[in-house]
């Protein structure tokens, strides 16, 4: 399998939370000024929601004044099979 095809991008919504945070702003100004669910700002923030929509992201990103690819990390298959394994682990202690 090539490199490329074994590679996925998900959007880091803890980072984008630290960057809104590091900035002083809250969640919900983030919600007014971008027509943003604050459920949808937190799950997308925590991690739960890893896939928002392209237009979702944009907006946080424009609202955080940063290039929207700041927030999209690769992750191998491999890697993200482990983290998932690794969040199930964690969720039956």
């Amino acid at each position: 399998m090539s490199e490329l095809s074994d590679t996925k991008f998900r959007f880091n919504g803890p980072m984008a939370k630290k960057e809104r945070e590091y900035q002083g702003k809250s969640m919900s100004l983030m919600s007014s000024t971008t027509g943003i669910g604050m459920a949808s700002i937190s799950r997308i923030e925590s991690g739960e929601y890893e896939n928002p929509t392209g237009e979702t992201a944009m907006k946080m990103a424009e609202f955080l004044g940063i290039a929207p690819e700041k927030f999209y990390i690769k992750e191998s298959t491999d890697e993200r099979n482990q983290r998932i394994r690794e969040e199930i682990s964690s969720k039956e202690d």
